[in-house]
């Protein structure tokens, strides 16, 4: 279902976390494109029907932990049936509203072997059919936070107070209670005030959400409509996004990777593929420059995946998904009419990478900022 990357054990090479239906799974890179397999010793191997992922030092002792999103309590032996979901027949395995939720995990690192801590810390989230997760400081408080991003379901954000305190619920004073079909999650701060943002991707016919936080409190309002970044999704089942400038200009903009769950009327082996989608942040407002940017972006797939990241060392943006038939890697070929600076964070053991560091840039008097986030 999901895969995160970090370096738990703190070596200096990034480890792979594999969630899945049944249980999930710690390789432990041992260089030379080598993984070992150290679930059972690390005692993070989960169990049920587990989706994302997201790495972050919640207790700040240096060392990553790390939260599990569990989805469903899906059971086999339930008998076929028809199920209703958006006007449209489809089979009940594939409608969440059908199954009971499943508790989340948090497994908190003592060193490489990990114990899971979510009911004391107050993050199970009872109820919400969990998709993703990301660990971000959205109050400024140095702390690390976290929002839970669920399927027909309230998402959840919970207020980080450090050490051995419970997280404290502030979904419903943040205003961040969305009661969607939420699949994906992105931060960043598009409107470059220096508070965090949030993008949330939905299920068809729902429209995506940014919630921009207000100045000086740690709550949000919805500026989906008026940034033109809601209503482009309502045709679309929205999955992977993430915030990145691709063009240059000091101003992030975002893509979204689209894939439906429905099958295609002519051939049911295979899904409906879905355009991408990638946003022009304009300042004012996004604008969808996907069918402007090359045949690939123009291209539906079915899309579930999605990061990006510089290529070959030339600073330049790319995009990878996983549509139907393989992984797709789409190379970012826009001429930079402006300059770029390649920032490499770096900690002191136990966290030689420097997560959850928030990296913010001065430059024509503007200020611009991003997190360290893994997931």
């Amino acid at each position: 279902m999901g895969i995160s990357a970090a370096d738990y054990d703190a070596d200096g090479d990034f480890d792979l976390y594999l969630t899945g239906y049944g249980g999930n799974r710690l390789l432990r890179n041992e260089g030379g494109f080598r993984f070992v397999d150290v679930t059972e010793e690390a005692g993070v191997g989960g169990g049920g029907f587990s989706a994302g992922s997201c790495w972050g030092d919640f207790d700040g002792d240096g060392d990553l932990d790390l939260y599990v999103c569990r989805y469903v309590r899906f059971d086999e032996s339930m008998p076929v049936r028809t199920s209703t979901r958006g006007r449209q027949s489809l089979p009940v395995t594939l409608n969440p509203s059908a199954f009971p939720a499943e508790e989340n995990l948090l497994f908190r690192n003592e060193g490489g072997r990990f114990v899971e801590v979510a009911g004391s810390m107050g993050v199970t989230n009872p109820g919400g059919k969990s998709l993703g997760a990301l660990f971000a400081d959205f109050d400024g408080d140095d702390l690390l936070d976290l929002y839970v991003a669920n399927d027909v379901s309230d998402n959840a954000m919970f207020r980080g107070r450090g050490g051995d305190i419970p997280f404290e619920d502030v979904t419903h004073p943040s205003c961040t209670a969305d009661w969607r079909g939420a699949m994906g999650l992105a931060v960043g701060d598009p409107d470059l005030d220096r508070d965090l943002d949030l993008f949330i991707t939905h299920w068809m016919p729902e429209e995506n959400t940014l919630y921009v936080k207000e100045a000086g409190r740690l709550r949000y309002r919805d500026d989906s409509e008026r940034t033109y970044l809601g209503p482009p999704g309502r045709g679309h089942v929205g999955w992977a996004c993430d915030f990145a400038d691709f063009d240059n200009d000091g101003r992030p903009d975002l893509y979204v990777v689209n894939g439906s769950t429905f099958e295609e009327p002519s051939s049911t082996a295979h899904l409906v593929p879905m355009p991408l989608q990638l946003f022009w942040n304009g300042g004012r407002r996004f604008f969808d420059l996907a069918l402007r940017s090359g045949g690939a972006l123009a291209t539906p797939v079915v899309g579930r995946g999605g990061s990006v990241a510089t290529w070959t060392g030339t600073a330049i943006s790319t995009g990878r998904l996983r549509p139907r038939g393989g992984a797709l890697l789409l190379r970012n070929d826009t001429e930079k009419a402006f300059g770029s600076i390649e920032v490499t964070v770096r900690g002191s053991a136990p966290n030689p990478f420097g997560y959850g560091a928030l990296v913010t840039v001065e430059s024509e008097g503007a200020r611009r900022c991003r997190p360290s986030v893994r997931r």
